[in-house]
C-alpha cells in the first residue's frame, strides 16, 4: 500500500513532517447513532460565530452568553411586556420592580403602558405611557437627555427618574454632570443645576440651586414642603458652599468659599476662600470637618480670605484679608487690602476668649533687619523664633536686639525699600505633649497646662492638620478630647491656639475704608476710618478719621476726629497720641496735646471766617450767674505784650515713615510778624498769688495732657468789661467832684 494513501474503513490525519497517515480511534468521532464529518463539523461551528469574541466571564458557552447579555440590557419582551403602546403591561414591570433592582433594561424602542414610573432599575431606549402622558424611559447608560434634563457621569443623578412630577415636556429641567452629581435627586428636584464630581451630592428637596466645582454645595438637602431652605444659592468653586444644609440665596464664587455656610442667608462671597471658615481634613486625613459652621447672613464678601471666619450679620469686606478675623461683631464694614483685618482676633469662633501660643506682631523692614512691635514682649536676645510675613511663607531667626516694645531679628533677604505690615510670630512658646488613641477618645498628658473643660484647643494630633476640639476630663496632668474617628495610636501632639469660656463683646457698626484701613484695630464700635492706615491701632469707640495715617496710633481714646493727612497722629510734643479722648484735628498733622481739644490746622495756617465765632451764652445752660469779680484790679495785674511766634511743636519733625526727631529750639521756625497777646505763666501768677480762678487760664498738663499752656481771650471779655464799668463808675464820681469845684 502507498505511504500516502489512507487505508479503506479507517481514521487519522496526514503527518505533514513524515509525509504518512496517521490512524486514529474512530471512536473519537462516532457515537453509537451519529457520525459527523469535518465538513459537518465546520458547518454547525459557523453558525455559533466567533465564540472568542464574547468577552463576558464564564465557564461555559452559557455562561459566557448569559453574562454578555445581562451586560449588555436584558431585553424587557423576554419576560411577557407587549410594549405595543396599548396593552397594559404594568404587571410585568411590577414584577420586575420587586425582582430586579439597579439592572438596565432594554426597551427595544418600544413604548409601554403602565400606571406609574418605574424606578428601582435603568430603562433604556424606550418610552413609557401613564395616564394617557408618553414619557422618554430616561436612562442611556451614564449619559442621559430628554424631559429637559441632561445627565452625564457615573451615578449622576442615580436616584432620579423623570416622569415622577412634571407630565408632558415640561420634565424637571435638571443639569448634573460629573460622577456623582446630584447623586441624590428626587422627584422634588428641579430647575438645579450641578456641575463637577460630587456638585449637590446630597439634593433631594432643594430647587433653583446652581453648584459648579467639585464637591460645590455637596450636602445641601433642602427641606421637603419649605420653598426657601436650601434653595436658590449659586456657588463655583471646588468646595464652595460645602456644608451649606439649609441656607438660602447664597453667591459664592471662588475655591472654599463660603465652604462652612450650614444655615445662613442672602450671602455674596467672591474670592478664593472669601467667607470659607475653618475645615481642616479629620483625623482620618480624608474626609473634611466643619470647624466653623457659619449661620450669619447678610454679608458681602469680595477677595482671598476676605470676612474668612465672619458669622456676624450685615457685615462687607471687600479686598485681600478685609475684615478676616471678624467672627461675631455685626454691620462691620472693610474695604481695601487688609483693611479691618485684625478685628474680633482675640476672638475665638464662638465669641470666647481667644490665646495664641504664637502672637502677632508689627514690623518694619529695613535692609536686613526687621523690627518688630508687641507690647510688653517678653523675647530675649538670642532667642529662635519662626516669622510670618503678611501671611506669607515661615522662616526660622533668632532675637538679635531688644527694646521695652521691640525686638529686631535678621534675615538674609535685603529690602531694596521700607517694608512694613503684621507678622505672625510662633514657636517661640509651643504647647506640646502626648496622646493615646482609643476608639473615639483621645487622652492627652500634658504638664503644666493651663485648660479647663469647656475650653476649645486647636491641636494637631500625630502630625495631621490641626484641629479644634473640647477639652474634657481636664487634670493637672492632662485631659480628653473626643473625635468621630475610630483610631488605636499613641504619638505628640502640638496646640496653636485655644480659646477659656470667657465671653467677649460684640463690635458693631466700624467702617474702615482704605489699604490697611483700622487694621489692627482689635474692638471698638462705632468708628469710621477712611484713608490709608488711618485707625490703624484702635481699640476706642465713637472715632472718626479721614485721611492717611489719620488716628493711626490711637488705641483707648474716644470719640476724637481727624480730618487731613496724619491728623492727631501724634501730640503736639510729637508723642504718639493713643489715649486722649474728644478731640478734634483738622489738617496736615494737626495735633493736640490732651484731651477736649480742637487743632484747626498748624502754627502756619490762619482761620478765616465771614462771621465771628459764637459763643453759647444761653441763660438756660448756667448755673450759679453771678456778677464777675474779676475787674480793673485784675486786668491792672495783666501785663499786654508784643511777640513773635516761635513754637516749639515746629521743631518736632516727623518723617514719612513716623520716625520723630526733636530738633534744637535755636530761632530758626521763628515768624516774621509781631502778634498781641499775653504770657500764660504771667496770667498763671496773678490769679495764684490773688488766689482767685480764672477761666481763660489752661495748663493742659492738670488734665492728662502735655506741658502746654494756653489762653482763652474771650475770657477777658467779662472783666475787661466790669474795667470799663468801674473806670466809668470813677469817671463820673469824678465828673461830679469836679462840677461840683466849679460850682464853689
Amino acid at each position: 500500500m502507498s505511504d500516502n494513501l489512507i487505508p479503506v474503513n479507517t481514521m487519522g490525519y496526514y503527518d505533514e513532517e513524515t509525509k504518512q497517515w496517521v490512524p486514529i480511534d474512530a471512536v473519537a468521532l462516532k457515537s453509537e447513532n451519529n457520525r459527523f464529518t469535518a465538513d459537518d463539523i465546520s458547518q454547525n461551528f459557523n453558525k455559533i460565530g466567533d465564540i472568542d469574541a464574547i468577552k463576558a466571564t464564564g465557564n461555559t458557552l452559557s455562561e459566557k452568553i448569559i453574562s454578555e447579555f445581562n451586560y449588555r440590557g436584558i431585553n424587557i419582551s423576554w419576560l411577557g411586556a407587549k410594549g405595543d403602546g396599548t396593552t397594559d403591561d404594568s404587571s410585568v414591570f411590577s414584577s420586575i420592580e420587586s425582582t430586579y433592582q439597579d439592572n438596565v433594561f432594554d426597551l427595544a424602542g418600544k413604548t409601554y403602558v403602565v400606571n406609574s414610573f418605574p424606578n428601582k432599575n435603568k430603562y433604556l431606549n424606550g418610552y413609557f405611557i401613564i395616564d394617557g402622558n408618553k414619557y422618554f424611559s430616561g436612562y442611556v447608560s451614564s449619559f442621559q437627555t430628554g424631559n429637559s434634563n441632561i445627565i452625564i457621569g457615573n451615578n449622576a443623578a442615580k436616584n432620579f427618574r423623570p416622569g415622577d412630577q412634571y407630565k408632558g415636556i415640561a420634565g424637571h429641567n435638571i443639569i448634573a454632570i460629573g460622577e456623582n452629581a446630584l447623586s441624590n435627586a428626587s422627584e422634588y428636584t428641579k430647575n438645579t443645576t450641578a456641575i463637577g464630581a460630587g456638585a449637590l451630592f446630597n439634593n433631594k428637596y432643594g430647587v433653583y440651586n446652581l453648584a459648579i466645582g467639585l464637591q460645590s454645595q455637596y450636602y445641601v438637602t433642602g427641606v421637603q414642603g419649605d420653598a426657601f431652605k436650601g434653595t436658590r444659592n449659586t456657588s463655583v468653586g471646588d468646595n464652595s458652599m460645602r456644608f451649606n444644609k439649609d441656607g438660602y440665596s447664597n453667591v459664592a464664587m471662588g475655591r472654599n468659599a463660603l465652604q462652612t455656610n450650614e444655615k445662613s442667608l442672602w450671602n455674596t462671597a467672591l474670592g478664593a476662600a472669601a467667607m470659607s471658615g475653618y475645615a481642616p481634613l479629620n483625623l482620618d486625613s480624608k474626609t473634611i470637618i466643619n470647624n466653623s459652621p457659619q449661620t450669619a447672613g447678610y454679608q458681602v464678601a469680595v477677595g482671598t480670605n476676605s470676612l474668612y471666619w465672619s458669622n456676624g450679620i450685615g457685615n462687607v469686606g471687600v479686598g485681600v484679608n478685609a475684615g478676616r478675623e471678624i467672627k461675631n461683631s455685626q454691620r462691620n464694614v472693610a474695604m481695601g487690602y487688609y483693611a479691618m483685618s485684625q478685628l474680633d482676633s482675640d476672638v475665638s469662633f464662638e465669641g470666647k476668649q481667644r490665646f495664641f501660643p504664637s502672637i502677632q506682631a508689627g514690623y518694619t523692614w529695613i535692609g536686613q533687619d526687621i523690627t518688630l512691635t508687641h507690647i510688653g514682649h517678653t523675647f530675649i536676645v538670642g532667642q529662635n523664633l519662626s516669622l510670618a510675613l503678611d501671611g506669607g511663607e515661615k522662616f526660622s531667626t533668632t532675637v538679635k536686639s531688644i527694646t521695652v516694645d521691640t525686638f529686631t531679628v535678621s534675615t538674609t533677604q535685603t529690602a531694596q525699600n521700607e517694608i512694613s505690615g503684621m507678622a505672625q510670630v510662633s514657636e517661640y512658646y509651643t504647647t506640646t505633649g502626648t496622646y493615646v488613641w482609643k476608639d473615639n477618645n483621645i487622652q492627652v498628658s500634658m504638664g503644666n497646662h493651663p485648660f479647663q473643660n469647656g475650653y476649645k484647643v486647636l491641636m494637631s494630633v500625630g502630625g495631621r492638620e490641626a484641629i479644634y476640639f473640647t477639652v474634657a476630663n481636664a487634670t493637672s496632668s492632662g485631659f480628653t478630647v473626643s473625635t468621630d474617628i475610630i483610631g488605636d495610636e499613641s504619638g505628640a501632639v502640638k496646640i496653636t491656639e485655644y480659646s477659656d469660656t470667657t465671653p467677649m463683646a460684640v463690635n458693631y457698626d466700624n467702617t474702615a475704608i482704605g489699604v490697611k484701613a483700622a487694621w489692627k484695630m482689635k474692638k471698638g464700635s462705632f468708628n469710621t476710618a477712611i484713608g490709608g492706615l488711618s485707625l490703624e491701632n484702635n481699640k476706642g469707640d465713637y472715632n472718626t478719621a479721614l485721611g492717611y495715617m489719620a488716628l493711626k496710633n490711637n488705641t483707648t481714646g474716644n470719640q476724637n476726629t481727624a480730618l487731613g493727612y496724619g491728623a492727631l497722629r501724634f501730640t503736639t510734643g510729637g508723642d504718639e497720641m493713643k489715649d486722649i479722648s474728644n478731640s478734634t484735628g483738622v489738617g496736615f498733622n494737626s495735633r493736640v496735646s490732651g484731651s477736649n481739644q480742637i487743632q484747626l490746622g498748624d502754627g502756619n495756617s490762619t482761620p478765616y471766617s465771614f462771621n465771628a465765632l459764637q459763643n453759647r451764652s444761653d441763660f438756660r445752660d448756667k448755673a450759679d450767674i453771678r456778677d464777675t469779680v474779676l475787674g480793673l484790679d485784675f486786668i491792672n495785674k495783666v501785663r499786654p505784650v508784643d511777640y513773635k511766634w516761635d513754637i516749639r511743636d515746629e521743631y518736632v519733625e516727623i518723617k514719612e515713615d513716623g520716625t520723630v526727631i526733636t530738633h534744637e529750639r535755636d530761632g530758626s521756625k521763628k515768624k516774621n510778624r509781631y502778634h498781641h497777646g499775653v504770657i500764660a505763666q504771667e496770667i498763671q501768677k496773678v490769679i495764684e498769688a490773688e488766689g482767685i480762678d480764672f477761666g481763660g487760664f489752661q495748663h493742659h498738663e492738670l488734665s492728662g495732657g502735655e506741658d502746654v499752656m494756653s489762653i482763652g481771650y474771650t475770657e477777658f471779655i467779662a472783666p475787661l468789661i466790669k474795667a470799663v464799668q468801674e473806670l466809668s463808675a470813677k469817671v463820673e464820681e469824678q465828673a461830679k467832684e469836679i462840677a461840683a469845684l466849679k460850682k464853689a
